[in-house]
């Protein structure tokens, strides 16, 4: 899946065809699991954390709502976050790709390698309407 929401009528998963990205997911593949959960308590000073999805791997991937930041306003402000973000994330051992408009991510439920990926957390309080 897509953590990018695309325009209607879209046909391919590309950059263009995104109208807005709503979560910034992050994830690594050099992080054990409590040390990604450590970044992801790290992050949640910036952002909600929506859900932890189980990759059926060594990862977690923690969906971050970037609509409901109850701590920066100015949108100024958020923009500096997000590129704060996007050059700290890559230094912590997180993939600089979840920042691309159509990366896809991991689907709860779905099969790999033989093995259920599963969301393992979710706060329905903290997705933002």
């Amino acid at each position: 899946m897509c953590s990018g929401v695309f325009a209607a009528r879209s046909t391919s998963r590309s950059a263009k065809n995104v109208r807005y990205n709503r979560f910034l997911v992050v994830e690594s593949d050099t992080l054990s699991k409590p040390e990604v959960l450590a970044v992801f308590r790290w992050c949640r000073q910036f952002l909600p954390l929506c859900a932890i999805i189980d990759t059926a791997g060594k990862s977690l991937h923690g969906w971050f709502d970037k609509l409901g930041n109850p701590h920066v306003k100015d949108p100024a402000q958020f923009k500096q976050l997000m590129k704060d973000l996007k050059r700290i994330l890559p230094g912590l051992g997180c993939d600089d790709a979840m920042f691309r408009a159509a990366q896809i991510s991991r689907l709860p439920g779905a099969l790999r390698d033989g093995k259920r990926q599963r969301l393992i957390w979710f706060d329905r309080s903290a997705v933002r309407r």
